[in-house]
C-alpha cells in the first residue's frame, strides 16, 4: 500500500508499505528534505528505510504480545503500519496515499489515543491510534493520558522487584537536590496485575512545539572524522544545528558524572538525546536525563569490594566507567554535599513490599556498595582517577 511520509502537514516523501510493515521509498520532495528524518542526504532511501525499521516497538520488549497481537498485527513493524508510524516525539507518520487525514486529525499530542489499562492487553478503538507502537525499550511499558490531558509514559520493571521503578524515582530526587534543571520527575504507582507491586510513571517531555532526537540519530546524521572520538562528534553536529556548546557541556558533564555516582551501566546513544524546535529546527538543549533504572547493580550481583564496585561493565557511551570518566571536564559539576547517603536509597527500595520482607540483605548491600561510589566519587573530584 502506498503513503505519503508526512511531518505534520508536510509531505516529504511517497512510500510503499508492504503486508508485513516493510517499508520501500520511491520519490523524495527535493524541497523538504530538510524536514526529513535525522539523516544522511548521500543514501536517503536507505536511511529512510533503516529509520522506519528502528522506529518499530522492538521484540524483546517484555509484554510485547499485549500490543500487536490485539490489533490483528503479526509482527512490530505491521502494527507500527496500522498506527500510521505515529509517536509522542516527534511529528512523522505516513498517510495513505488517497486519504484525507491531516496532522490536526491524528496528532497523538491532541486526541485521545488507544492505550493499554494497567498493563493490560490494548484496546483498540476504530479511528483512534496507538503511540506504544513506536515506543522503544526492552522493560514493559506503555503511554496513557492522565485527567489533566498530559501524556504520561507508565514503566514496569524486569523481575518481581520493582528496583527499576524505584531507581528512577531516586534519581529524580537526586537530581532535584542538586538543584538541576534539565531531568525527567518519575513517580511510584501500585500495580496489583504484575509480578512486582511498584510502576513509575513520567510526563512526556515532547509537545507540539519540541521534539526529541535520540543521540544515536544524531552521530549517524554525519560522517565522523577520524581523529575525533564520538562524543566530540556528537557535539559538533549539537553547535552545527544552533546549540550552545558551553551548555551542551555543563549538561552532558552532569549526566555522565551522575552516572558514575548511582552506577547507571545503561547510558546508551539510545537514551539520551536533544530536544529540538519543531518550527525552526534549531537543537535547543539536551533532552532532560531519563531513563536511569539500570543504576545501583540492578543487573549483577552488587559488588563489595572497591576493585569490584568500580570494574562493572557499561553498556554506555564507552565500556568502561574510568574510560567515560575521561569524557568529563567538569568533575566538580556534582555537588557532593547534597548527594543523599546509603539510608535514603535503603528507605526508597522499603516502599516496595516484596524487597522489604525478602530483599533485607539486598538491601544493605546495595547501600553500602553506594556509599562506597560515593567515596571514590569524591576522590574523583580532588584528581585521583585510579
Amino acid at each position: 500500500m502506498k503513503y505519503t511520509l508526512m511531518r505534520k502537514d508536510n509531505c516529504l516523501a511517497t512510500v510503499e508499505i508492504g503486508n508485513t510493515g516493510l517499508i520501500k521509498v520511491y520519490e523524495v520532495e527535493e524541497n523538504k528534505k530538510e524536514l526529513l528524518p535525522l539523516c544522511q542526504t548521500k543514501d536517503i532511501t536507505n536511511e529512510l528505510r533503516k529509520w522506519w525499521n528502528d522506529r518499530a516497538i522492538p521484540l524483546t520488549q517484555c509484554g510485547i504480545q499485549n500490543n500487536f497481537k490485539p490489533n490483528g498485527a503479526a509482527l512490530p513493524s505491521e502494527y507500527l503500519q496500522k498506527n500510521l508510524g505515529l509517536s509522542l516525539t516527534d511529528y512523522y507518520w505516513v498517510n495513505p496515499i488517497d486519504s484525507n487525514l491531516t496532522w490536526s486529525q491524528v496528532s497523538l499530542f491532541r486526541n485521545d489515543f488507544n492505550t493499554k489499562k494497567n498493563f493490560e492487553k490494548e484496546e483498540s478503538e476504530e479511528g483512534k491510534f496507538s503511540p506504544n507502537a513506536s515506543l522503544l525499550g526492552n522493560l514493559e511499558k506503555y503511554w496513557n493520558i492522565d485527567k489533566s490531558g498530559k501524556r504520561v509514559l507508565i514503566k514496569g520493571n524486569s523481575d518481581k522487584l520493582s528496583r527499576e521503578a524505584i531507581n528512577e524515582v531516586i534519581v529524580s530526587e537526586i537530581n532535584r537536590l542538586q538543584g538541576y534543571d534539565n531531568y525527567v520527575t518519575y513517580n511510584l504507582l501500585d500495580v496489583d496485575n504484575r509480578i512486582y507491586k511498584l510502576a513509575c510513571s513520567c510526563e512526556d517531555f515532547s509537545d507540539e512545539d519540541n521534539e526529541f532526537i535520540s543521540a544515536i540519530s544524531v552521530i549517524e546524521s554525519k560522517k565522523k572524522r577520524n581523529e575525533i572520538n564520538y562524543l566530540e562528534h556528537f557535539k559538533n553536529i549539537c553547535e552545527e544545528h544552533g546549540m550552545d556548546r558551553g551548555q551542551l557541556q555543563y549538561d552532558l558533564d552532569y549526566m555522565l558524572f551522575m552516572d558514575f555516582i548511582i552506577s547507571n551501566t545503561d547510558r546508551h546513544w539510545n537514551n539520551f538525546g536533544i530536544i529540538r524546535d519543531a518550527k525552526t529546527l534549531k537543537f535547543k538543549r539536551l533532552a532532560p536525563i531519563f531513563d536511569s533504572g539500570n543504576s545501583f547493580f540492578v543487573k549483577e550481583v552488587v559488588p563489595r569490594s572497591l576493585k569490584e564496585i568500580t570494574g562493572i561493565e557499561i553498556n554506555s557511551i564507552k565500556k568502561t566507567e574510568k574510560q567515560q570518566l575521561e569524557l568529563i571536564e567538569d568533575k566538580t559539576i556534582i555537588d557532593m554535599s547534597k548527594i543523599p547517603s546509603g539510608s535514603f536509597v535503603s528507605e526508597q527500595y522499603r516502599r516496595d513490599e516484596i524487597m522489604n520482607e525478602q530483599g533485607k540483605e539486598l538491601i544493605n548491600a546495595i547501600a553500602e556498595a553506594y556509599e562506597k561510589k560515593i567515596k571514590i566519587a569524591q576522590n574523583v573530584q580532588q584528581g585521583d582517577l585510579k
